[in-house]
């Protein structure tokens, strides 16, 4: 009996020390991978930084990709190699793929509808336990936003200030727009009891291009 007990002894120490490799082991891949994971979302918010910063110089090419590589300096990454700053049309269209909604430029595409850049980005996320197992030093990741330049509009009426007093409210708005205005109370009362449909009136916006500009970007 004793000579089984030292036996089972044995393979207790075994168990042991396997459960031990075991446990270095899962550590090794999670220090890696949140490692890995970390270097991805920093690449990606610098991604998406620089997108923002090229689609603000849209109609130039090379304005747009110096200003990609200037943001990736400024976030520690180098520009260069396989990495692109590329120009296109960007349509939000619920029934295309996400992926399949950016047209680079060239081809087909009129210049003219130029409306955002797509920016993809590579770079190396060191490893610190997978390199002890021939997987080398390095990880390669990369990241790629589209940041879109989409035309909007705003209006606003407002006649309140008129109907106390005609003389002050000419004055007023006089100063505003640098010019000499003459409205009466009946003028202001039109402008008060006038209706405007908001529809029809984007609606008849919607062809206008020279808008004023915002950007969105689309990871």
């Amino acid at each position: 009996m004793r000579h089984y007990r030292r036996n089972e002894r044995g393979v207790i120490s075994v168990m042991a020390a396997g459960a031990l490799v075991l446990a270095l082991a899962v550590a090794m891949i999670v220090i890696d991978s949140g490692s890995m994971l970390y270097a991805r979302r920093s690449l990606q918010a610098a991604t998406d930084a620089a997108a923002l910063g090229a689609v603000r110089q849209i109609g130039n090419a090379d304005a747009a990709e110096a200003a990609s590589s200037a943001i990736f300096a400024m976030n520690g990454y180098s520009y260069g190699g396989d990495d692109m700053t590329v120009p296109g049309v960007y349509k939000a269209d619920p029934a295309e793929q996400p992926e399949n909604r950016f047209t680079p430029a060239g081809g087909g595409v009129d210049p003219t509808d130029i409306n955002a850049v797509r920016v993809t980005k590579y770079a190396q996320s060191p490893t610190y336990f997978a390199r002890l197992f021939g997987f080398g030093d390095v990880t390669a990741i990369s990241a790629i936003s589209t940041a879109a330049y989409t035309r909007t509009v705003s209006f606003s009426a407002g006649t309140r200030l008129a109907s106390l007093n005609d003389g002050l409210a000419n004055q007023l708005l006089g100063g505003l727009l640098g010019t000499t205005v003459n409205l009466d109370l009946f003028d202001y009362t039109a402008l008060a009891h006038a209706n405007v449909d908001a529809i029809a009136f984007l609606d008849a916006l919607a062809a206008v291009k020279s808008l004023d500009a915002g950007t969105d970007t689309y990871g």
